[in-house]
């Protein structure tokens, strides 16, 4: 009686925590895991959730991987990173970047972080010398888990296309 009574009371907490947001296998798990409630329990509840398909760790790293390149502008690294502290694998990390770098190019994205930094750096960074605008750029760029020859790659083009900058 206390073992389905548990059972229940866990399902419930996960789907409650599941209808925010989509969540990995291993936040699920810690969530339960805070409350209280036994591993068997816990392994009850994410294999009869996998089942009915509200957990799914490729379905997580993709979509949390396309929301963050699209929106916060992130690179492969730092959306790698991410996921693994999200508690997804390694192979689900990798296909969901491919899956996501044939959606949508690296290139692109790095094109629109700069831009957008550009942007918040006024007026006075579009007159500036342009190597010291760029180390400045690379150096914003990475912390956004961007591989440095594709930022490289991507800003000498920006620059070969663009007549913004102003050499004095």
């Amino acid at each position: 009686m206390n073992y389905n009574n548990d059972f229940k009371n866990a399902k419930n907490i996960a789907l409650k925590f599941l209808a925010y947001s989509p969540k990995s296998q291993k936040a699920l798990e810690d969530k339960l895991k805070n409350k209280g409630f036994d591993k068997d329990i816990i392994d009850k509840v994410l294999d009869n959730l996998k089942e009915f398909g509200f957990v799914d760790d490729k379905v997580f790293a993709v979509q949390w991987a396309r929301a963050n390149i699209k929106n916060k502008l992130w690179g492969r690294n730092r959306v790698k990173s991410g996921l693994i502290e999200k508690g997804i694998s390694k192979e689900i990390i990798e296909g969901a970047i491919k899956e996501i770098e044939q959606e949508i190019s690296s290139e692109e994205v790095i094109k629109k972080a700069f831009e957008k930094w550009l942007k918040r750096q006024g007026q006075g960074a579009r007159v500036r010398d342009k190597e010291k605008i760029k180390a400045r750029a690379f150096r914003h760029l990475i912390t956004k888990g961007f591989q440095p020859f594709l930022i490289n790659q991507t800003l000498n083009k920006y620059y070969k296309d663009s007549e913004e900058f102003i050499d004095e």
